[in-house]
């Protein structure tokens, strides 16, 4: 008869469990008592505790009274607080998506008559685009195929042939007379 070992030297897995849920618990309640912390200081805390404590001692009755009430109707006030917000969350989150779409279905109205004048005219404005460069290549092709283009191009060439000229031998001129 041997005794197992390995169970004796391993928790359970329900102790395990009950270990890990009191680690869980005890990082909650650290971080709800700093959250706490920071809504109400410790100092303050004290002094309401104190004050409730003075309560309860001097008016029994009315302590417990009220603590009943707290307990037993807190629940459903609390519950209705949390719903309230929900709702209302909801209603805005719902208030905006809908507001969204009614913007968008709004613009589409006014952007689609916009759409049927401006496509008309587009296509007239691009027409005469056209036309015009249409004619003033035509135009183009004219005037070289006249041989104006080239008797422009070859009288301008003759005046720059004629300063160049001019200026060489102005410049020949000037070295003749530094040599005299």
């Amino acid at each position: 008869m041997t005794v197992n070992s390995t169970s004796t030297k391993q928790p359970s897995i329900l102790s395990t469990i009950l270990l890990r849920l009191q680690a869980m618990l005890a990082a909650i309640t650290s971080t709800l008592i700093s959250l706490l912390d920071q809504i109400i200081p410790p100092c303050r805390r004290e002094d309401i505790t104190s004050r409730a404590y003075a309560f309860s001692r001097s008016r029994p009755l009315l302590a417990s009274f009220l603590a009943s009430q707290l307990v037993f109707c807190g629940v459903p006030l609390s519950l209705l607080f949390l719903h309230v917000a929900s709702v209302l969350f909801f209603s805005f989150a719902t208030a905006i998506v809908i507001g969204s779409i009614c913007a968008l279905l709004f613009t589409a109205v006014c952007v689609g008559p916009a759409l049927l004048v401006l496509i008309p005219i587009l296509m007239v404005t691009s027409f005469v685009g056209l036309t015009v460069w249409f004619w003033a290549l035509l135009g183009w092709y004219i005037l070289g195929w006249t041989g104006l283009l080239e008797q422009r191009h070859i009288s301008k060439m003759g005046v720059e042939k004629r300063e160049k000229s001019d200026g060489e031998i102005g410049a020949v001129k000037e070295i003749t007379r530094k040599m005299d």
